[in-house]
C-alpha cells in the first residue's frame, strides 16, 4: 500500500512541476509577444519622421544621401515588416514574427484569417497554440529540400474558431493519437510545448485533426465557444 501512495505522490509532484513549467513558458511567450507588439507600434510611429527626413534630403538635391538613408532603414528593424494585419493585436504580433522567421529561412508563407477582433480565445492561449504549431511547421520545412511552404488559415465561425496549418514535410510521419508529431531532436523540450498546446486547447473542448498528404502535413484545431 505504501508503494502505491509513493507512486501517486510522485505522479502528483511530476504533474505539478509540469504545470509550473507550462505557466513559466506561457508567461515568457506572452510577455515577448506584447513587447514585440509595442515595439512595432513605435517603429510605425517613427515612419512619418523618416519620410520627412527623406523628403528634405530630396528637396535639397541630396539624392545620394537619401538613398543611403533608405538603405539604412532597410537594414534596420523596419525590415521585419508586418505581413499580416488582422483585428487581433496578439495574433498579429505573433504571426508576423513567425512569418518573418520563416521567410528568412526560405519558406513561403500564406495566411488567410477572418475577423478576430472579438475572439473568445484568451490572448495567452493564442500565444501558446500558434507559437508552438508554427515553430513545428518551420522546423519541418527546414528539413525539406526544394519547395518549402506553410499555409495558415484561421476562421471564426458561429460555433468557434478553426485553426488549420499545413506545411511541407519529408520523411515518415508517425501515426498520431492525440499527439502533435515532431522532428525535433530534443523530444523532452518539444513534449512540453505540445502538452501546452493540448492544455490550452482543452479549455475550449477542442478537437485536433491531422491530415497526411504526399508532401504536406496538416493539423486542424477546432476550438468551441
Amino acid at each position: 500500500m505504501k508503494g502505491l501512495f509513493d507512486l501517486v505522490g510522485r505522479k502528483s509532484k511530476d504533474e505539478n512541476a509540469l504545470e509550473k513549467e507550462r505557466w513559466r513558458l506561457l508567461e515568457q511567450d506572452y510577455k515577448r509577444i506584447v513587447a514585440l507588439s509595442r515595439e512595432k507600434s513605435r517603429l510605425l510611429h517613427d515612419i512619418k519622421n523618416h519620410l520627412l527626413i527623406i523628403e528634405g534630403l530630396l528637396k535639397y538635391g541630396l539624392s545620394e544621401k537619401a538613398l543611403v538613408y533608405i538603405q539604412e532603414l532597410r537594414n534596420s528593424e523596419l525590415e521585419s515588416k508586418p505581413w499580416m494585419q488582422s483585428d487581433n493585436v496578439i495574433v498579429n504580433a505573433l504571426m508576423n514574427e513567425k512569418i518573418n522567421l520563416a521567410k528568412s529561412r526560405g519558406i513561403k508563407v500564406q495566411v488567410n484569417t477572418s475577423d478576430l477582433k472579438d475572439s473568445f480565445i484568451d490572448d495567452r492561449d493564442w500565444c501558446v497554440i500558434l507559437a508552438n504549431l508554427l515553430d513545428n511547421a518551420i522546423e519541418a520545412c527546414e528539413k525539406v529540400e526544394g519547395k518549402k511552404d506553410i499555409i495558415v488559415k484561421i476562421e471564426d465561425v458561429a460555433y468557434g474558431t478553426i485553426i488549420n496549418i499545413k506545411n511541407s514535410y519529408c520523411g515518415e510521419i508517425p501515426d498520431m493519437e492525440g499527439e502533435v508529431p515532431t522532428a525535433k531532436a530534443d523530444k523532452e523540450e518539444h513534449g512540453i510545448g505540445n502538452q501546452n498546446v493540448k492544455l490550452a486547447a482543452k479549455k475550449y473542448g477542442a478537437i485536433i485533426l491531422y491530415k497526411k498528404e504526399k508532401e504536406m502535413f496538416g493539423i486542424t484545431l477546432v476550438l468551441y465557444r
